[in-house]
């Protein structure tokens, strides 16, 4: 009997492994194909590899303090979900922000991606009110 026992553990153990293969690969090939990453639970695969760390720096209203926030993400993600989570964490609700790459005047579009604009692991995106 814990011969049998054994086995079906060894059988619902491999059964386990397959699924959770086919699983990972069905939401590689989602994430290639859209463009947006759908699972976090991939950070060691070999599709992660363009993420990037970028730094937001600034000061997204004139009485707040300036603050540095890093974010990852994923080369081919459109900019504007990067905007919409730093104005989710400095809870900025008026006003117009121009997001510009490090010291530069070079301006990020929402629609731009990290590739699109030429950013690499470690830029900083500087964030000031619109003018």
């Amino acid at each position: 009997m814990t011969a049998l026992n054994i086995n079906l553990t060894q059988l619902a153990t491999k059964q386990l492994e397959q699924l959770q293969t086919e699983v990972q690969q069905e939401l590689a090939r989602r994430e290639i194909t859209s463009g947006t990453s759908l699972s976090p639970l991939k950070s060691n695969t070999p599709q992660s590899r363009d993420e990037i760390t970028l730094y937001v720096t600034g000061k997204p209203d004139y009485n707040e303090p300036e603050s540095t926030i890093a974010f990852k993400i994923r080369s081919n993600v459109p900019l504007n979900w990067l905007t919409k989570q730093y104005l989710k964490k400095t809870r900025n609700r008026e006003g117009s922000l121009k997001f510009t790459v490090g010291d530069t005047n070079r301006v990020i579009w929402g629609d731009m991606t990290a590739a699109d604009a030429q950013l690499t692991d470690g830029d900083t995106i500087r964030v000031t009110m619109a003018k």
